[in-house]
């Protein structure tokens, strides 16, 4: 489980900034939380950030997106003449350096791990343990001097020799898990098999799939049950491939299907699958059933089902789910059927975690205070977090009611648009 990221000096992060899911003593809602011997009320399943446009809410999840593809590919996908890429905030000094650090459970044994760098390389580079809840100081990494590297007697195997492979544009945890080091490849691997980035797809994009666990057949009646109780009118749905679809679809659909393998930034797609098109079946009046392509459906509907083929994997087996503007084309009940999925011990049994963004703040009224996370602009053009547990307000006070009336910060002062286009004005 994540129990916390911060970042430092990222786009427009320049201070320090910590997105937490630690759980508060507060009891706003029946939601479930995760038990742990690291967190007295245990770990929240989701965290929303709430702010205007263009507080830094996308940035946020821009960093931690950042900080997971340093670890996976800096040693195996990096040339050695590289730069690191970096985004430094445009708001400091030009040569800062940029820290993630982040605190989660293997097993239920905390880590805290964390990195600096700058586009030269890599400046410092630790990690912690607490095994049985005592602090092992497993490495230090102290600029490209690998005489001033640490490694504590905890740390087993073959760690100088790793110390000597790993380049000044690469981590250590990555080259170590390279090198199939046995401590540290399943540390490796937590950050590989436990965050799902922020989807890359708009809605009303094709509903196209190389392969699915939609397409599953143990998860078929699951689907079916989920779509039925989204009130989307849908009551069936078949997959296609899209190498035997009959030429009789209409011009705009053919025209996509047949420019999607040339398309390989797409979701779920590349030039070697073989992509699956999922058709959706509407019930008539008189109970006949009508097939319709994905551009003749919603958005929203579109959207839905973009999210079940990311999450229904994360419910199962754990990990994060990070998710950009998730109330993007859904409607409010929607999207709080969706959080009802994390926060519902019964639907997540893989304890699975959600952090997203979202300008609906009607959730407020749906989530623990410990479960959002304001995202203000700061003075400087900057951007500030502040976790909603800051605000002691009164208990008759809603907090949707309450952060319309500003008096939470992180939201839009708008100026009049009328008497903006208005001539002589």
């Amino acid at each position: 489980m994540l129990l916390s990221f911060t970042v430092e000096n990222h786009r427009s992060l320049r201070e320090r900034a910590t997105v937490s899911w630690v759980a508060s003593r507060l009891d706003d809602h029946d939601h479930v939380r995760f038990p742990t011997a690291h967190a007295r009320h245990g770990v929240v399943p989701l965290v929303a950030l709430v702010g205007p446009n263009a507080s830094g809410k996308s940035n946020t999840l821009h960093a931690m997106e950042a900080m997971v593809a340093h670890i996976l590919l800096s040693h195996a996908e990096r040339r050695p003449t590289e730069p690191v890429p970096v985004s430094p905030s445009r708001f400091g000094p030009p040569d800062a350096p940029t820290t993630f650090t982040c605190d989660f459970l293997l097993g239920d044994v905390r880590h805290h791990y964390g990195f600096t760098c700058v586009g030269e390389g890599f400046l410092e580079e630790w990690l912690y343990v607490w095994p049985e809840g005592t602090r092992q100081r497993w490495f230090h990494r102290h600029g490209a001097d690998r005489k001033a590297w640490y490694f504590g007697p905890a740390l087993q195997g073959a760690k100088a020799r790793i110390a000597e492979l790993t380049r000044d544009n690469s981590l250590f945890l990555s080259a170590a898990a390279q090198n199939n080091h046995p401590q540290l490849t399943p540390v490796y691997r937590w950050f590989a098999d436990r965050f799902e980035p922020p989807a890359a797809h708009a809605p009303g994009q094709r509903l196209v799939f190389p392969a699915s666990p939609l397409f599953e057949p143990e998860n078929r009646e699951r689907v079916l049950r989920l779509l039925r109780a989204a009130d989307l009118g849908i009551v069936d749905f078949r997959i296609e491939s899209r190498r035997e679809r009959p030429e009789t679809l209409g011009e705009a659909s053919a025209s996509r299907l047949r420019s999607a393998a040339a398309e390989p930034e797409l979701p779920y797609l590349s030039r070697s699958d073989d992509p699956k098109v999922l058709v959706l079946g509407h019930a008539t009046a008189d109970g006949e059933v009508l097939w319709f392509d994905e551009d003749q459906e919603s958005g929203g509907t579109v959207a839905l089902i973009h999210h079940l083929h990311a999450l229904l994997p994360r419910l199962r087996t754990g990990g994060v789910w990070v998710v950009d503007e998730l109330d993007r084309a859904m409607h409010p009940h929607l999207v709080r059927a969706v959080l009802d999925l994390f926060t519902d011990p019964a639907s997540n049994t893989g304890r699975a975690q959600l952090l997203f963004t979202t300008h609906d703040v009607s959730l407020l009224d749906h989530l623990r205070r410990d479960e959002v996370v304001l995202v203000e602009k700061t003075a400087d053009g900057g951007t500030a977090l502040v976790p909603l547990t800051d605000y002691k307000p009164l208990k008759r006070d809603g907090l949707r009611a309450a952060y319309e009336e500003g008096r939470y910060g992180a939201i839009p002062r708008l100026g009049s648009f009328a008497h903006a286009v208005a001539e002589g004005r």
